[in-house]
């Protein structure tokens, strides 16, 4: 297991990586949270960087709050900027988060 492990290490080793997410709201605001993560310590481990572009229209309202992942501070604000920003923190060289606030 270890050797595969180093392996796959030199495949990935210092390369760009991309995700879209598309949507912002009952699926991926949670998919989101729990990509970030994993995602950093990946880019990390590898030396690779990662660009993660979050894509939505649609605003927060109160009727969100209950059941995806914003907080009550959040009503009235784009999906996009209000969870990029709550995950601004882990942006750093590996990471960028792109809030981009329309449909594909």
């Amino acid at each position: 297991m270890g050797g595969w492990a180093l392996a796959m290490n030199s495949r990935v080793k210092d390369k760009a990586y991309s995700v879209n997410l598309i949507g912002a709201g009952g699926i991926a605001s949670w998919a989101l949270h729990g990509l970030v993560r994993p995602a950093r310590r990946f880019a990390q481990a590898t030396g690779s960087s990662l660009t993660i572009r979050v894509y939505d229209s649609d605003q927060v309202d109160e009727g969100n709050v209950h059941h995806q992942n914003f907080r009550p501070s959040d009503v009235g604000k784009a999906k996009v900027d209000a969870l990029c920003g709550e995950l601004a923190e882990f942006q750093g060289e590996e990471i960028a988060l792109v809030a981009c606030e329309w449909d594909v």
